[in-house]
């Protein structure tokens, strides 16, 4: 309902009082002013008789007026107060000027599991919130009179994190601030959904490594620190030889498990060097490696190398060797303003098909 449409609602409420009122204590009001005229015989003075009963009923419908609003308006805040906490949909609390819970709904109770006697009087610290110093900065806030939405944890008494969003705003009575009230809404399952979601969107699904789409976030992220500091970063480009011979041989769900087993290893050198490894489509992997140099890239390079070695998966049909290699081209630079991404992977690419023209299963810096 909007503001104009309560405001003319109260506004009926109170004209239908008024009226009412003054059915009752107008004819009482003449009865006093004419009591002279009528049981003591008083000539009648109309003009001034007219005026004063004018005059006193214009005084009366103010004063009632006035006092009947008062009335309404406090019983519209009732009833906003008591739909506030009754309603089911959201935890609410209201704190008084110093700090302390006053009131919370049924909702709030169950969200925290504990009992109302458990909650009232305590302080906003005691509520068990991970980060206290937060809560209490935007406390502050609201008792000087600005409202604010921020998120908090806040830990249950079964030990588990709640990811809270709050909306809270001063509680007023005659222009001066005397508490707050809140309202909260629960957003752990909505968190976790969105961190699920992230995680789809940024890892490849038969491998777990990062697909594409974080692989150039990282690279990013990389060539910038790369240029602030001017530290050296390798890219490579890791290809499965005669892949494709090895599908035909052994068929899509053998392949799959090799891509798998092969990844693993990758991920594993990538993780002890402190880089990212992702699938970048088929056959073909990409490593980033911030703060590495040529000899060390080229050391990573060939430890990868030796991991899928000991894999030993066979491929019987493979030109190169009895079981799966791989071939690696590396390019190392330092970032600058007159170099670019794309020429570095174009470079790194360069040199994998410099790997694959001279035999495979080697390593082109």
């Amino acid at each position: 309902m909007k503001h104009k449409e309560i405001a003319q609602i109260k506004t009926q409420e109170v004209a239908k009082r008024v009226t009412l009122a003054m059915l009752v204590l107008v004819p009482a009001f003449m009865l006093v002013n004419f009591y002279d005229v009528f049981f003591l015989g008083a000539p009648l003075e109309t003009d001034w008789l007219i005026v004063r009963l004018l005059t006193g009923i214009i005084i009366l419908s103010c004063l009632l007026w006035f006092v009947f609003k008062r009335s309404v308006d406090q019983r519209v805040q009732r009833n906003y107060y008591h739909a506030l906490f009754d309603q089911p949909l959201s935890p609410v609390f209201l704190l008084n000027g110093r700090g302390s819970v006053i009131e919370v709904n049924e909702k709030l109770l169950e969200m925290l599991n504990k009992e109302r006697d458990t909650v009232i009087g305590q302080s906003m610290n005691e509520l068990n919130f991970t980060d206290y110093e937060l809560v209490q900065r935007y406390t502050d806030r609201v008792m000087k009179g600005h409202s604010q939405h921020f998120e908090v944890n806040l830990r249950r008494q079964d030990g588990t994190v709640m990811e809270l969003e709050v909306m809270a705003s001063p509680v007023f009575m005659y222009r001066r601030i005397i508490g707050m009230i809140g309202i909260i809404r629960d957003r752990t399952k909505h968190n976790a959904n969105i961190r699920k979601l992230e995680r789809m969107a940024n890892v490849d699904g038969l491998t777990g490594l990062a697909n594409r789409r974080a692989f150039n976030n990282a690279f990013h992220r990389y060539w910038i620190e790369g240029l602030e500091r001017q530290s050296p970063l390798a890219v490579m480009m890791i290809d499965l030889d005669e892949f494709k011979n090895f599908n035909d041989t052994y068929g899509h769900l053998e392949g799959d498990e090799c891509l798998k087993q092969i990844a693993g290893a990758i991920h594993g050198v990538c993780v002890r060097s402190g880089g990212v490894a992702s699938r970048f489509g088929g056959e073909e992997f990409a490593l980033l490696l911030p703060k590495t140099n040529n000899k060390e890239a080229r050391a990573i390079a060939h430890e990868i190398s030796e991991e899928v070695d000991r894999l030993n998966i066979r491929h019987e049909t493979s030109s190169v060797s009895p079981k799966v290699t791989v071939s690696i081209g590396v390019n190392v630079v330092i970032p600058a303003l007159h170099r670019s991404r794309e020429n570095m992977m174009l470079k790194a690419d360069e040199a994998l098909y410099e790997a694959k023209s001279h035999g495979k299963n080697t390593v082109k810096l």
